[in-house]
């Protein structure tokens, strides 16, 4: 989480220096960043940690016109995940295959190179998408939680947390010294 956090402090600090109007910061989670995975507790806590950044910095960072947001690949072959194939002397290819055979949807990594570059370039529009994608399909997970705070919520508990919305618990942005 410390590396998460501290570039994205650099990444605003540089956005707001280069002197153009906002910017943009996409974070890399996972799938493993909204269900957790039980065989892979540091990994999930990390990226939950890496959405949770974005979700406490989303209305801060709009007050400086920078979008934040998340990309969260499901399974996505790259070199990290399909490292044992290669020391058996096999193709990554051959991993891909044999998960996709076991029903695992699998994605390329153009696709999680599309679903940043969308993000870029939709600017403020974005700030706090989270992007899923799976089988190379994208969906915003934040969008779709957010539109059904009620149900999961509930009501009582909803409108108690709209209630202390405004409580001044933390240092906020505007005009003050902050931390960001």
């Amino acid at each position: 989480m410390d590396g998460a956090a501290d570039t994205v402090k650099l990444g605003i600090h540089y956005l707001r220096k280069n002197g153009r109007e906002g910017g943009a910061i996409v974070l890399t989670s996972s799938l493993a960043g909204y269900l957790a995975s039980a065989g892979a507790p540091l990994y999930s806590a990390a990226k939950h940690g890496v959405v949770g950044l974005m979700r406490a910095l989303k209305q801060e960072t709009a007050k400086l016109r920078i979008s934040i947001a998340v990309v969260a690949p499901a399974i996505t072959v790259t070199p990290i995940l399909s490292t044992g194939y290669r020391e058996a002397g096999k193709d990554p290819a051959e991993y891909a295959a044999a998960m996709a055979e076991k029903g695992v949807p699998i994605n390329r990594v153009e696709s999680i190179a599309l679903a940043a570059c969308w993000l870029f370039n939709e600017g403020m529009a974005a700030n706090g998408a989270g992007i899923f994608v799976q089988a190379d399909r994208m969906v915003d997970f934040e969008r779709s939680l957010a539109k059904n705070r009620e149900v999961w919520m509930g009501k009582e508990m909803l409108d108690l947390f709209r209630g202390g919305r405004q409580a001044p618990l933390f240092q906020r942005v505007e005009g003050e010294k902050s931390n960001l």
